[in-house]
């Protein structure tokens, strides 16, 4: 039997002064507001967690309202990362992963918070799960 423990935290800016912040999360975490435009811009967070975690992102692309997506998995984890299913810029990203050869889809989801551009989104990001989850056999 395993134990899936997951966390999701908000913060603006964490890239400016990380502490210790990190060191007590679970397996999994998602982090919103990311504020990275690329890995130039992620090199500092990644430098400092990569010991520790496994870090997928979904970049912000410049001047957009999103701040972008970032997950990290504990490297002491039963957690196997396998491959992004989906990435909507900034918005949304989906992992592969499996834990003792189970198939697990990880979502991360920041929607927009003007309600139009929510419905918007979400039916984009209906369409990309339909579209990736038709063709992906292992779930």
């Amino acid at each position: 039997m395993s134990t899936l423990c997951v966390s999701t935290f908000n913060i603006s800016g964490l890239n400016k002064g990380h502490g210790k912040i990190l060191d007590f999360l679970p397996y999994t975490t998602k982090k919103e507001e990311s504020h990275f435009l690329d890995n130039g811009d992620s090199s500092n967070f990644d430098m400092i967690y990569e010991k520790t975690f496994l870090i997928k992102h979904s970049y912000k692309k410049p001047n957009d309202s999103h701040a972008g997506i970032c997950f990290l998995i504990n490297r002491k984890s039963p957690i196997t990362f396998k491959k992004i299913l989906l990435d909507i810029t900034g918005r949304a990203l989906a992992i592969v992963c499996s834990i003792n050869d189970k198939p697990l889809i990880i979502y991360g989801i920041y929607a927009p918070a003007d309600r139009q551009l929510r419905q918007e989104f979400y039916d984009e990001l209906y369409e990309q799960m339909v579209t990736n989850l038709k063709y992906y056999d292992e779930c």
